[in-house]
Formats: C-alpha cells, structure tokens, sequence
C-alpha cells in the first residue's frame, strides 16, 4: 500500500523518475482513519529495503513503470463513474471525495492522472444485520463508519470459489455477467464448468499450457498440457505430475520411455489436497535426487506440472529448487542442504517469478513448503 519511490529510491535510482513524482502515501480516508495512516507511513521504509533486499529483480521492475504506483480501493459503494475531473495530468475531486479512492476504467482518466493505480478489490460492506462469517469493524476516529469485513475474500479464494480457476472465471466472463441476478444460476454455472474441467482439463482453460524453464536449471513449471506425453517426452527427461489424475488415455507401461521417469503425485485440487502435498514433498525430493542421479553425462531436464502451473506444481518446484540449487545457479542432486529459512524460500519464489509470472502460490501451499524445511533441518 506505498507509492514505489517513496522509500525505494534512497537505494536505487529510477531511471525515469521524474521531479514532479508524487512520493506521498495515499489512501482512501473513507476506510483508513488517520492514525493508521500515520503508522503505515512510519513503516514504508522499512517495506521498501525489504523488497531491495528480497531478490527481486528491481531494475526491470523499475524500467517498467513510468509513474509513481498508488493504491486505489474498489468497494461495493464505489461510484465507478462519478466524483472525478482530470485535468492538466492531475485528478481534482469533487467535494465530497477527500481522496481520489474510486477509479473509472477508461483510457483517459489513466493516461491523464500522475500515478499508475494498483486496484484494490474489497467486498466489505457497511455494517448489516444477519451477514454469516463476518466482523464487525469501525475506526475509533470516525465511529459512525463501520463495514462488515468478510473473512477471507481477498486471498482464500480455495475456501469460497467452490473450485473455479481465474482462467475459467475470465474465459466465461460475458456468461457470469449475463447471470448476475441469480446466486442460484451462477452457483449452478461453476459447477457445470469445474466438473467438466477436472473430467480432462482443456487447453483453453489452462492457457496456452506451455511451461517456463527457471533460469538455467533445467526445472520448468507448466500447466496441464505441457505434461501430455508422448510430446512433453521431446523436452524433459523427468516428468512430475502435481495432479491426481493421469491424462485421458495414458498408459505408463506404454508412454514412458526407458529412459524416462514419470511420477504422479495424487495431489487434489484445493484444500484437499494440501494433506497430500505435505506427504508428497518428502517423497518426490527422494525420488528426484534417485531418479536424476542415474542421468551421469548430462543434467536431466525436469518438467514440475499441475492443471494451471500456478500453485501445486510451483510448491513443488519450490521444494525442488530451495533443495537442490547450489551456488553456481544449477540443480546438484548430490548436494547437502544447507540451513534453510522463510527468507531463503521467498527468495526462491521471487527468482521463479522472473520466468513465470503467472505463479500464485496459495498460502497452504507456501504454509507447508515451509514445514517440510522447518522440520527437516
């Protein structure tokens, strides 16, 4: 919640910044009293030297962006299109916004204000009576404001998504819009859409399903296409299925050849499955530091896939690397695992997002990687 300069800038210099940039933390007063303003802002430093220091690939994130990021918060009492005037590259509110904290989504209210937005979704709604599963909040500076702050709905989607995928949501977004009205008819839709999905997922579902090398490892994380033999067999030589499924047809007495491997982890979609991972990460670094070992005049190349290539084959991956990856930046299936901590995981998580941007871990997920290196020490 920090504009990017604020703070990271003491250490590095952006290339593009500007005199003008506005540095200041912004925040909709609506939601944030001043007080917890005040404590965010006495923090920003702090924010700031942790990403320097985190791994990150800071020079190309800062070549990217061109304006100071702001936070701007979407709530269900947003006027999408209202209050806003923008002028000579500023936003000038109307009176009764403090703060520009709703955004409209047009190209030239972007193109004419001075900060690139970071959109922040809230479904928290003003207090009402009978909301399940939710807490009462109220900022002790502004009593009379309260919301009804819905436990979970920002990071949790496992918890309520009832299974959809991102990429399903947006591959039918017009068909989500169309049944707005009705709880019933969405509830029904995604049901319609997961079941067919986990049937045999597609690959207009899972993207393009390619898969990305992490850097020069030879480890590549994909979706569920990238896994499909006997083509994935043309670019890896160990093969680690993240599902609980085998492809439509496969046959490993058949599509295996003699000197491949092939394992399937049997890890469920979901909370389900996280039982499953925290017996499988063991299981899979002993069978990979086996498997690999018998590959003595090359590195084998190692494909890591689940249906997206988002979060269990990327926890997996994770494990993989944070195990394995030495010093000179290559997997050494022979070596000793030094003292591991959070630090030295998200670290590792970071180097992987510089060749697959699209990997979202859950925090399950992340949770038991963790475990597996905490009690293994």
């Amino acid at each position: 919640m920090f504009v990017l300069g604020c703070g990271a800038d003491v250490k590095y210099e952006h290339p593009a910044r500007a005199s003008d940039w506005d540095t200041e933390l912004h925040v909709p007063p609506k939601i944030v009293g001043p007080s917890e303003k005040k404590l965010i802002a006495e923090r920003l430093d702090s924010f700031a030297n942790k990403l320097l220091t985190s791994g990150a690939d800071m020079r190309s994130i800062c070549e990217a962006i061109k304006k100071p990021l702001r936070p701007i918060w979407i709530t269900p009492q947003s006027k999408i299109h209202k209050g806003f005037e923008a002028t000579n590259h500023n936003v000038t509110p109307q009176p009764h916004n403090e703060e520009v904290d709703d955004i409209p989504p047009t190209d030239a209210f972007l193109e004419a204000v001075n900060f690139s937005p970071i959109v922040c979704m809230s479904v928290s709604d003003p207090e009402k009576d009978g909301l399940p599963l939710a807490i009462k909040l109220s900022d002790s500076e502004s009593p009379s404001t309260s919301f009804i702050y819905i436990q979970g709905a920002a990071d949790d989607e496992e918890t309520w998504a009832r299974g959809l995928a991102y990429t399903q949501f947006w591959g039918h977004y017009d068909t989500f819009l169309s049944l707005i009205d009705s709880e019933a008819a969405i509830e029904k839709y995604i049901y319609t859409l997961v079941t067919k999905e986990n049937e045999e997922p597609s690959e207009s579902s899972m993207g393009s399903g390619k898969f990305d090398l992490i850097g020069m490892t030879n480890l590549a994380v994909g979706g569920w296409i990238s896994g499909k033999p006997p083509k994935c067999w043309e670019s890896f030589d160990i093969v680690i299925n993240c599902t609980d499924s085998h492809h439509s047809g496969f046959d490993e007495a058949t599509q295996i050849p003699s000197h491949k491997c092939y394992t399937m982890l049997s890890i469920p979609e979901g909370k389900k499955g996280q039982g499953q991972l925290s017996l499988a990460l063991p299981k899979v670094v002993a069978w990979v530091r086996e498997k690999a070992g018998g590959f003595i005049e090359r590195k084998p190349r190692i494909l890591c896939h689940c249906a997206q290539g988002v979060d269990r084959s990327v926890g997996v991956a994770l494990t993989l690397l944070v195990e394995f990856l030495d010093e000179t930046g290559t997997l050494n299936f022979n070596r000793t695992r030094p003292k591991v901590d959070k630090a030295t995981i998200q670290r590792q998580l970071l180097s992987m997002t510089r060749y697959r941007s699209q990997i979202r871990p859950s925090r399950a997920t992340l949770k038991k990687v963790n475990d597996f290196f905490m009690s293994h020490q």
